[in-house]
């Protein structure tokens, strides 16, 4: 989650980008995820990020099933 205040700076993008470059390192490949149908900021995000492979919605939430989008370049560190 990142703080109102600083939502639209890229920390979103740098969050996603090391967490699935973590979860890969550990051999996690797949992930699922359960957003609220307004947040779409987040739903943005990961349609920008990953590959979709499924989606679903009931009772104003969303469920998406991805991975990390193939040729994607791993976190910067520095």
């Amino acid at each position: 989650m990142v703080q109102d205040g600083l939502q639209g700076q890229g920390l979103g993008a740098i969050l996603l980008r090391n967490l699935l470059e973590a979860a890969e390192a550990r051999g996690i490949h797949r992930f699922c995820a359960y957003v609220l149908a307004d947040n779409t900021r987040m739903l943005d995000l990961l349609t920008r990020f990953t590959d979709i492979r499924e989606r679903h919605f009931e009772a104003g939430v969303v469920t998406l099933r991805f991975e990390r989008r193939s040729g994607e370049p791993a976190a910067r560190h520095g």
